[in-house]
């Protein structure tokens, strides 16, 4: 660094040594004091190809490492149990898949809150299945019910089938 303050200071006129200035003091300082601000945060793929692309990019050996790129997003694949539900059906006999799905709404809630408070209902999907028998099924008495969580926008990772025993009342 002192020798480029010196070649500035003495001959600032000489375009060639300016031109190696400016590609020289990037690359002597950018380990361990520049900071690059962008305006919004970078996409995945991004930063997968800044990663893939970051020693083709210089002409000097780069003496630091960029760990991979990592998600924010939240893993809830460890969920395994939900609380029961309160399940109202006007027909029990014939309880259909799109009466009983929202009526999974608050436990499936509830369950992705418990791995992490910020997430919401836009985090995840969620999906169930009559164990056994095909829909419409008959909830007079207890049936079992499986429910599965995918994860999507701040969340991640989808759950292994999680069964629950349901019952109108």
């Amino acid at each position: 660094m002192d020798t480029i303050q010196q070649v500035l200071d003495n001959d600032t006129a000489n375009p060639k040594w300016i031109g190696k200035v400016q590609y020289a003091t990037p690359t002597i300082l950018y380990p361990k004091t520049c900071k690059i601000i962008l305006e919004k945060e970078p996409t995945i793929e991004e930063r997968t190809a800044a990663y893939n692309n970051l020693n083709k990019t210089f002409r000097v050996p780069v003496d630091y490492v960029i760990n991979e790129p990592t998600t924010n997003k939240i893993d809830i694949s460890k969920i395994n149990k939900l609380d029961k539900p309160t399940i109202h059906v006007t027909d029990p006999t014939k309880a259909t898949i799109e009466q009983l799905k929202p009526q999974f709404k608050a436990v499936v809630l509830k369950a992705v809150k418990a791995v992490d408070s910020s997430l919401t209902e836009n985090d995840y999907d969620y999906f169930i299945e009559s164990k056994g028998e095909d829909w419409p099924i008959d909830i007079t008495n207890d049936k079992a019910i499986s429910v599965q969580i995918e994860g999507k926008n701040n969340a991640t990772g989808q759950t292994n089938p999680i069964d629950v025993v349901i019952k109108n009342t």
